[in-house]
């Protein structure tokens, strides 16, 4: 996930701090169900999440055959040093198989 759309995301869940967010983070501490909780409910946590209801709903029938699952706070982003380290790894993993730049003739 690109940094920006975790800053966005935060700006969004502290615009919905009022009655809806703290709704859900109260559901969630709670440990309550999916299948439990009302359908204004569900569609408060699938916004808290950022997730599509309908297909959210049908892979969990898929995967799982029941929407009986406890609900989830949103994953704590990794850290911003941790990404640029992975990135860096994986770009210098990539450039062992560049062809070195200053022996062509070009």
């Amino acid at each position: 996930m690109k940094y920006n759309d975790v800053i966005k995301r935060l700006d969004k869940i502290q615009s919905l701090r009022g009655s809806d967010a703290s709704r859900i983070l109260q559901l969630i501490r709670a440990g309550a169900f999916y299948d439990e909780i009302s359908e204004a409910e569900k569609d408060l946590y699938c916004e808290y999440r950022h997730f599509d209801r309908y297909a959210m709903e049908e892979v969990e029938q898929l995967v799982n055959g029941t929407l009986h699952f406890r609900l989830e706070r949103i994953p704590a982003p990794e850290p911003l040093d941790q990404i640029q380290a992975e990135v860096s790894a994986m770009v210098a993993g990539f450039c062992r198989f560049l062809p070195d730049l200053e022996d062509s003739d070009g």
